[in-house]
């Protein structure tokens, strides 16, 4: 099996997750924004530190959304700095 093939075999089999992710469409929380295929913006305060993730979730049996250890997590004001440059850029 050639190289191609394994590839084409890996990303059928991915498109087959994409598939069932999408039929179970979980409740996406108030501190939760979808930024597609699996990547979510979010915000929480732990230790009285609050954090802005940018993270990849996957759906748990429950059908609940996990977020993964694939992502960053940013202070605040390092988030707005990064928006704001996105935006300058996006401007071009």
């Amino acid at each position: 099996m050639s190289c191609k093939r394994k590839s084409f075999v890996q990303n059928k089999v991915d498109c087959k997750k994409v598939r069932l992710a999408e039929e179970k469409k979980p409740h996406i929380p108030d501190h939760m924004f979808d930024l597609g295929d699996g990547v979510f913006i979010m915000v929480n305060t732990f230790l009285k530190q609050t954090r802005v993730h940018i993270r990849v979730c996957t759906i748990d049996e429950n059908g609940e959304l996990q977020p993964t250890k694939a992502g960053v997590s940013l202070k605040p004001d390092v988030y707005y700095a990064f928006h704001n440059k996105l935006c300058a850029f996006h401007g071009l």
